[in-house]
């Protein structure tokens, strides 16, 4: 599913990720630990194409992310990054409804009868419906993690890429979002 081959990036001249190599298969849960500043956040950002690569080729169920455009990057991988900033005042269901995006069609993008039944369900995994109304700035740091989560499953993805997910959630929150990721991942 994912394929990193020879990798070298990082910030500048100086590589911080120099001849990576590894495979993660479909349906595998792969975790990355490390100490801080171990390189964990770069590879994430070079693997996201949030920086660039110097040498090597990160593919994506065969094909190179590199040859993908931003919208079958949209339907194949879904990130969930660390540190979200939504500067616009969305309701959670807009924000949600955002995921649906890439699978949308036509010149005028709007959400179907399908959108709407995907919202409704990862609204409910992920224990955000009760909030569907609700400005996302007013949320809390862990509820706010969750919607975005929904978020990115809405997606559908087949690469779902995450950055501490379980940053701002109590310990509930904590296992039942793992929980959730994990059934998810079996599905």
């Amino acid at each position: 599913m994912i394929i990193v081959e020879n990798l070298v990036g990082g910030y500048g001249k100086k590589p911080i990720i120099n001849g990576l190599h590894m495979e993660i298969k479909k349906g595998e849960f792969f975790a990355l630990l490390g100490p801080n500043g171990s390189g964990k956040s770069t590879l994430f950002k070079l693997i996201t194409g949030q920086l660039p690569v110097s040498r090597g080729a990160i593919l994506i169920a065969g094909k190179a992310m590199s040859r993908l455009s931003k919208l079958e990057k949209a339907r194949k991988v879904s990130v969930l990054a660390q540190e979200s900033q939504v500067t616009f005042d969305y309701t959670v269901e807009e924000i949600i409804s955002l995921g649906r995006y890439p699978h949308q069609k036509g010149i005028i993008k709007s959400l179907s009868t399908y959108d709407r039944e995907v919202i409704d369900t990862v609204m409910g995994i992920t224990r955000v419906e009760q909030y569907r109304q609700t400005q996302f700035r007013l949320l809390s740091g862990g509820e706010k993690q969750r919607v975005l989560l929904a978020k990115a499953l809405a997606q559908e993805p087949e690469v779902l890429l995450l950055d501490e997910p379980t940053n701002h959630l109590d310990i509930k929150h904590t296992f039942q979002m793992l929980d959730l990721l994990k059934e998810w991942q079996q599905k």
